[in-house]
């Protein structure tokens, strides 16, 4: 017969569990190791003792992990280049040991070339994260030194854009006898979260708001430009390390409010000679004025080149660019009349001498002219006043003036004659006595 002894250490003075009548061992559930000695009686022949042997349980069965949680994608706020992240509560159980050891470490930054020392964040459960790809270990340990490693990773994204405070719409005005304005670009102010953001794309468009509106222009660098009149658009790209875009836009309005210049050498007052009508034809004044303009502008004269005018008329240039701007240039134009009017004398005239008086009384003789002008007569004076006495043969000169001041003179004889017979007074029948001596009278 076989007969067994169990004990935890090999002093067998007090056995703790002796199997009987087995020649050979089975054991289903051996919770540690345990020395054994056996012994072998043959009637007939005694007892034999085997060696004390060891019977060694080892546990290689590492602890499972319950709820080792998935890879996590974090995105950093609004003015700030980390993210809170709370670990969560990962648990793992095993088949012999209770409580379990831990240990946490953080891997920071693993898609980089240059990796930085692990972290021990300890049972912290909330950490702050940096930009990147971090790994996260969480490492349990069985009482035999059996371990088991869940590994998860946390990818921290910065999805903010840079944040551009952008200048206004502006609307300018060409400065006088300027075809453009030179316009200074404003300083931008750019901030983001995690870093400086860099000058993508600068560029100006040219009439933005027109069907053929210009190439866009590179203006990275530039302080200032010399723009055109119309409606332009600046567009401003700025982007971080994570490609975050950010625009500003925004648009100049250049405005030309200048009316077309003008130098007029005309006089004050221009004359134009009068025709045989009293009429003159206008001309056309705009070719005597110099004019012009940055941009396209039209010339109106009125009244137009070609009006019959017969007085003073005032003539009005008006010039107007395609933005509606307006100047004028007013003149004076008067009909010059510079035609003496004509006049017809009468032939020599004779004058009868007044009654008993050997002179005449000189009388209103410029009925007898024949006067006749375009523009107008005035009337026709006579040199020798009307009522003054005349005698004798002198010249008499009628002056005709017209209603412009011109003049013409013309002359005839004219002669006193006194056609009355001398008056005679005879005295009375005399008588006369004769003288005795000579029987004669002496009258």
């Amino acid at each position: 017969s076989v007969t067994w002894w169990e004990r935890s250490f090999d002093d067998f003075q007090d056995a703790d569990t002796i199997y009987t009548d087995q020649t050979s061992l089975t054991f289903t559930n051996l919770p540690d190791s345990a020395w054994f000695r056996a012994m072998v009686f043959q009637p007939g022949c005694g007892s034999a003792y085997s060696d004390d042997f060891l019977v060694a349980v080892f546990d290689t069965t590492p602890p499972t992990i319950v709820n080792c949680p998935l890879d996590t994608t974090l995105y950093v706020p609004a003015g700030s280049c980390n993210v809170d992240y709370d670990r969560p509560n990962i648990t793992a159980s095993d088949n012999c040991s209770t409580p379990l050891s831990t240990s946490n470490e953080l891997q920071q930054n693993i898609d980089q070339m240059i990796l930085p020392a692990p972290m021990d964040i300890g049972i912290v459960g909330t950490i702050s994260l940096g930009l990147g790809t971090h790994q996260i270990q969480k490492t349990f340990t069985d009482g035999s030194g059996n371990s088991t490693t869940c590994d998860y990773e946390i990818i921290v994204l910065d999805t903010v854009s840079p944040k551009i405070l952008c200048p206004g719409n502006s609307s300018v005005n060409l400065l006088p006898d300027s075809c453009s304005f030179r316009f200074s670009f404003p300083i931008i102010s750019v901030n983001d979260n995690c870093g400086p953001a860099l000058l993508k794309k600068a560029e100006l468009v040219l009439n933005s708001d027109t069907p053929s509106p210009s190439s866009p222009v590179n203006i990275s660098g530039l302080t200032w430009y010399d723009l055109p009149v119309g409606y332009h658009t600046v567009t401003i790209v700025y982007k971080d390390d994570s490609d975050n875009y950010s625009i500003c836009s925004y648009s100049i309005s250049v405005n030309d409010v200048t009316a077309p210049w003008f130098v007029c050498p005309l006089p004050p007052v221009v004359g134009l000679a009068a025709n045989a009508n009293c009429e003159a034809i206008l001309p056309n004044l705009v070719d005597s004025v110099f004019h012009g303009d940055c941009h396209g502008y039209t010339v109106v004269q009125d009244p137009p080149p070609g009006t019959v005018i017969t007085s003073g008329q005032l003539v009005t240039m008006t010039f107007e660019d395609e933005f509606g701007n307006t100047s004028h240039n007013i003149d004076s134009v008067v009909v010059l009349d510079e035609t003496n009017p004509i006049i017809t004398c009468p032939g020599d005239q004779i004058l009868n001498t007044d009654p008993d008086d050997c002179s005449a009384t000189m009388p209103d003789m410029t009925g007898l002219a024949i006067a006749q002008d375009a523009c107008g007569i005035i009337g026709v004076i006579q040199d020798i006043p009307m009522g003054m006495p005349v005698s004798g043969s002198f010249s008499v000169t009628l002056t005709v003036e017209d209603i412009n001041g011109n003049e013409s003179k013309c002359s005839f004889i004219v002669t006193v004659k006194d056609n009355q017979s001398p008056n005679i007074s005879c005295t009375g029948d005399k008588t006369l006595e004769m003288d005795e001596a000579t029987c004669q009278a002496t009258l």
